[in-house]
């Protein structure tokens, strides 16, 4: 059931985001409305496409090794439980190496926030000379 916004919750968001405009998120509508292409594909596409690559590198990287040193009808060439302690081995080094890169791309000041200011300084810059000639 989705969430129904009162009167108090508008007055609510209207008052924080008066008092404290550089607190102030935008909401889900803004983020996906209000932003360039650019902007949105950094912001929204590329981290769904960041999360599929993520979950792919965790299901079919292990099923490969699996299969790469098992091999089919003949005995392993390395023990099953070597292979084993190193696939959860990689499996958590992947999701540790993933969740960095997910903060250092999209914390707030992140790459994408720097990547889309400079974006909008040049697409600023450009429009500007354009209205002096």
């Amino acid at each position: 059931m989705a969430a129904r916004h009162t009167v108090e919750d508008e007055r609510f968001l209207e008052w924080t985001s008066t008092r404290h405009p550089e607190r102030r998120r935008p909401t889900g509508r803004e983020r996906h409305t209000v932003p360039s292409w650019y902007e949105w594909g950094l912001r929204e596409l590329a981290r769904a496409f960041y999360v599929v690559g993520v979950i792919a590198v965790l299901v079919f990287v292990p099923i490969q090794m699996e299969y790469s040193w098992l091999s089919y009808g003949l005995p392993g060439v390395l023990d099953p439980t070597l292979v084993g302690m190193l696939i959860v081995i990689f499996v958590v080094a992947c999701i540790l190496l993933a969740i960095t890169g997910y903060f250092f791309l999209w914390k707030e000041g992140g790459w994408v926030d720097r990547a889309v200011a400079r974006h909008r300084e040049t697409r600023h810059a450009t429009s500007d000379k354009g209205r002096e000639s």
